[in-house]
């Protein structure tokens, strides 16, 4: 509840091939409330002023990148800054352009340009999905298909799968000691979808639920549109 996580427990998991963690995918609440803090206050800002200041904080966040040996709530600031250049990309795509002009066909070619680049020069993949995947994973992101349309109705999973993958991933390792790729990916995505389902219906959707009976809620509280949802989360 106040962000600062805490990923060891004594004697658990000390004889996986990654000791000690517990759930390692909590590094990212810190970084990620972050973003949620910057978004108010650069909202706040004229019209005019928002995407230069969007581009002002993933410009600062890029310099943060070069930073070590400094941590935010648990969170080494050079990995929390990859980060929130992402997040400012998928900003700027909200701001300056609308759902119906973001084209697959131009993602999809952005993706295979990335892709190359990152073939031919990895050490320097980072810095090309900086500029690339905000669009492609917004573009993707907001599309619409039957199937996935259908799958919804059991609820939002997203969220769940990342956040238990982890201890769900310690633990099998665990009991059943280091599998096969296959069986591994097989074993720990059924369990945590189950994690996910349970966390959704249980944790997520009452609290968004709840939000929404706030006194206050209709003034302050919008349910966001796909494009922020998905900016957000990238």
């Amino acid at each position: 509840a106040v962000l600062l996580p805490n990923y060891f427990l004594p004697g658990v998991f000390v004889n996986n091939p990654y000791p000690l963690a517990v759930n390692g995918s909590l590094w990212t609440l810190p970084a990620e409330f972050a973003c949620y803090l910057v978004v108010p206050v650069l909202g706040w800002l004229p019209k005019r002023l928002r995407v230069p200041a969007w581009v002002l904080f993933g410009l600062a966040s890029v310099v943060l990148t070069t930073v070590l040996h400094f941590e935010f709530f648990g969170a080494r600031v050079q990995s929390a800054a990859a980060m929130w250049v992402f997040f400012a990309g998928g900003a700027l795509v909200r701001l300056t352009l609308s759902t119906k002009r973001l084209r697959v066909d131009v993602a999809a070619a952005l993706l295979i340009v990335w892709l190359a680049f990152v073939a031919i020069s990895p050490q320097n993949g980072l810095y090309a999905a900086w500029l690339a995947l905000p669009y492609c994973l917004l573009a993707f992101g907001t599309q619409s298909t039957p199937v996935i349309r259908r799958a919804s109705r059991y609820g939002d999973l997203s969220y769940g799968l990342y956040l238990w993958a982890f201890p769900v991933q310690q633990t099998a390792i665990h009991y059943f000691g280091v599998l096969s790729w296959g069986t591994d990916v097989v074993i720990v995505t059924l369990v945590t979808a189950v994690f996910a389902y349970a966390s959704w219906h249980l944790v997520e959707r009452p609290c968004m639920d709840l939000a929404q009976k706030l006194p206050w809620s209709k003034e302050v509280i919008v349910r966001p549109s796909p494009v922020v949802e998905v900016g957000g989360s990238a």
